[in-house]
């Protein structure tokens, strides 16, 4: 049940601290945090009531711990007191659908992001709203990459580049063979898109994946 993507994420969370888990969908990153004993404190949140559902069946066993609530929820839109998380996951969903959730958000809380797409336009996002991103994880499981990314509100300009957006600050730096592979594709994958639309940021974007090698 529990994916290395659910485990990599749960690996950043503090023991006891309060987590807000948004889109949390049937449940299982609750499940992991309450299993292993890293906290029992959490709120599950879901924009549809389906998968909220779902996930109250997934968290049975809990269902009479008064520190884990569920709510529905667009995002912070019904969530009290959000200044009291430390952590906010946003795992599963895209990268602009991230961004729109993020976007009226100022606390503290440390912010653990699994988007499924976009995640250069997410990084940007992060950085112009000055949320340094502190650590990245890249995952490979059933044929499929999924990025996590660490970041925290810094209030203070933060500067970048186009590498930094498309590749990733962080694995840039760490990038192992996994990282390597993933960037050879998605550049393979660019150049046979600019190769059918002659557009230049498909070139571009091309260009940073392949340029990059492994050390």
């Amino acid at each position: 049940m529990f994916k290395g993507r659910i485990i990599e994420i749960a690996d950043y969370i503090s023991k006891n601290s309060q987590v807000l888990d948004i889109g949390t969908d049937h449940g299982y990153i609750p499940l992991y945090l309450l299993k292993n004993k890293i906290t029992d404190k959490i709120t599950a949140t879901d924009i549809n009531t389906k998968p909220l559902l779902q996930a109250k069946k997934t968290l049975v066993d809990y269902k009479d711990l008064e520190t884990l609530k569920f709510v529905k929820s667009n995002g912070f839109e019904n969530i009290i007191d959000i200044a009291s998380y430390q952590y906010i996951i946003i795992a599963g969903l895209g990268g602009k659908t991230i961004e729109i959730i993020l976007k009226n958000y100022n606390d503290n809380a440390i912010l653990i992001l699994n988007p499924t797409n976009n995640e250069a336009i997410l990084r940007k996002f992060l950085y112009d709203n000055k949320f340094k991103i502190e650590d990245e994880k890249l995952i490979y499981e059933n044929n499929i990459y999924s990025i996590i990314i660490k970041a925290k509100k810094q209030y203070k300009v933060l500067k970048y580049n186009q590498r930094d957006l498309v590749l990733g600050p962080i694995l840039i730096k760490k990038n192992n063979k996994v990282i390597s592979q993933f960037f050879y594709q998605k550049g393979i994958y660019f150049q046979n898109i600019f190769l059918k639309s002659k557009k230049e940021e498909h070139k571009e974007l091309a260009k940073i994946y392949l340029s990059n090698k492994l050390k």
